[in-house]
């Protein structure tokens, strides 16, 4: 594999040229990138057109070394080249492959092979997409199972716990840092940049901090030019490290810029930030190496993200204790903003911040009211604290399964929906969705429940409140809301498991 220079008509730069063992171009591949490098409309090859591309090598390469023409390659051979990468360590850098990496690579051949089947060059799909039923509501709230198509060869990924980093550690580690990669690391750690983001950033992107005061702009918005995924993106990085980022602008860097131009008269310090010591921009592939050295002298296991999950956690922590005092400020906010910075999902967030902070400190999910994912603890915090809501999601699932458009089947029931909901415990066993719950209607658990009266509106009495968050309280506690003995994806339990409950018996 090549890449391109500059001059190459109507061929972005850097762009990846895949060889086979005859010097020849493979051309599928050619039209492929290309077709993704004309959509980001760049002069430049895209990091994704440039993934892709590497992605690609790794897989043509492994099908000349096993003889097989990428025609003729099906699901089988597409495993073996998973499992290859499971069981035996990385060529290049001796270490076993990351589980994200190996579905990284098999997603690029998947996505490869589905768009040679629509051009024509293919004649099946070498690979199997799994369905999963996932249940839907569209813009009439009507419940409906939904297909969802999964890679089959995609491999489960084991949930890892993200640490923060302690203050000792982070003294341990800037100790071994060079000027270059400490200020990296502090952008890093005090408004969470990224690798590319930090080695993108330019000298003029850093504004003035001498007319700025410490008591009223504490923070200041920098806007960031190349970002993942090109979404714009704005950080906020404290005033003391734009007076730090300065310092290093007129004093480290200048004394590099000094050093290379007496040697050469004719050089021109790039605009990046960050330079390495030849007076050329930081790389990405040196900053990951510099900070690993740091890391391995500090005797620490980690990378640069470690230090975003560090500026997340102690950001969280903050507003955490600020929202105790202040109504206005909303922590489900910052879990938002958690996920979208650091692409942590749910579950790496609850066990973050349970670790760090406790987990009384774990905020509910914000989801709607009437979320069919909902646990049976957040209902009856639902009904506690939002009657009116519960009211209007009962309503709802009555009107879609009992309105014009309900798809409830009243021969195989045995009864009309209304009729199980106002005589029944629980509905039959079936595959077919019954109410909010998917299995089961959440009207039933209301009622089994002692939640509604007979005209199925929330008990609002001072007693039937203290009870609903009683029974919040022992089955958040028990396990039903996150990681307890349940298991962290128990959804709400069907009545039959509920209607013997303490809180109902006291009720009646």
């Amino acid at each position: 594999m090549i890449r391109t220079g500059a001059g190459e008509p109507k061929v972005p730069v850097g762009f990846p040229i895949l060889f086979d063992a005859d010097m020849a171009i493979i051309e599928p591949a050619f039209v492929w990138l290309m077709e993704h490098a004309e959509l980001s409309g760049r002069a430049q090859a895209s990091e994704t057109v440039r993934t892709y591309g590497e992605h690609l090598h790794d897989w043509f390469d492994a099908l000349e070394q096993s003889g097989i023409g990428w025609r003729k390659a099906d699901e089988r051979v597409i495993a073996a080249y998973r499992n290859r990468m499971l069981e035996n360590p990385s060529t290049h850098t001796g270490r076993p492959y990351a589980r994200t990496t190996i579905n990284a690579r098999v997603s690029t051949v998947c996505r490869f092979y589905g768009w040679a089947l629509d051009r024509g060059l293919i004649d099946h799909r070498p690979f199997r997409l799994a369905e999963k039923m996932t249940l839907m509501l569209d813009g009439a709230y009507r419940p409906g199972l939904q297909r969802r198509h999964v890679n089959a060869l995609i491999v489960s990924r084991p949930e890892k716990l993200l640490r923060p980093l302690r203050v000792d550690e982070l003294a341990r580690l800037f100790a071994h840092l060079k000027p270059s990669a400490r200020l990296a690391a502090q952008w890093a750690l005090g408004a969470g940049l990224r690798r590319k983001e930090l080695c993108a950033l330019a000298v003029d992107q850093i504004p003035d901090s001498w007319p700025l005061d410490l008591g009223t702009d504490p923070l200041v918005g920098v806007s960031l030019r190349i970002t993942k995924g090109d979404r714009p993106r704005t950080v906020y990085p404290p005033l003391r490290l734009l007076d730090h980022t300065h310092w290093y602008i007129g004093e480290e860097r200048a004394r590099i810029v000094r050093r290379i131009r007496r040697s050469d008269q004719r050089y021109r310090a790039p605009s990046n930030l960050l330079l390495n010591e030849h007076g050329r921009a930081m790389t990405r592939k040196l900053l990951t190496a510099q900070l690993a050295e740091a890391f391995a002298a500090a005797g620490l296991h980690g990378t640069l993200h470690w230090l975003r999950h560090t500026f997340a956690m102690a950001m969280l922590a903050r507003l955490q204790v600020q929202a105790r005092t202040n109504p206005d400020l909303n922590p489900l906010k910052v879990v938002q903003v958690l996920l979208q910075m650091l692409g942590w999902t749910r579950p790496d967030c609850i066990d973050i911040i349970t670790a760090v902070l406790g987990a009384d400190c774990v905020p509910i999910k914000s989801a709607c009211f009437f979320c069919p994912a909902s646990k049976t603890w957040e209902l009856f915090r639902l009904a506690a604290h939002h009657p009116d809501l519960l009211e209007r999601a009962l309503f709802l699932e009555r009107n879609a399964l009992t309105g014009r458009h309900s798809r409830f089947d009243e021969i195989q029931f045995g009864a009309t929906w209304e009729e199980l909901v106002r005589n029944a415990d629980r509905f039959p066993s079936t595959n077919t969705t019954v109410g909010l719950g998917r299995s089961f209607s959440w009207n039933q658990w209301a009622r089994v429940n002692g939640v509604v009266d007979e005209a199925f509106r929330v008990r609002r009495g001072d007693a039937d409140r203290a009870r609903f968050l009683a029974r919040a309280g022992e089955l958040r506690q028990s396990g039903n809301s996150n990681r307890g003995a349940g298991g962290r994806r128990d959804r709400v339990s069907s009545p039959e498991q509920l209607h013997h409950s303490p809180g109902h018996q006291a009720h009646h």
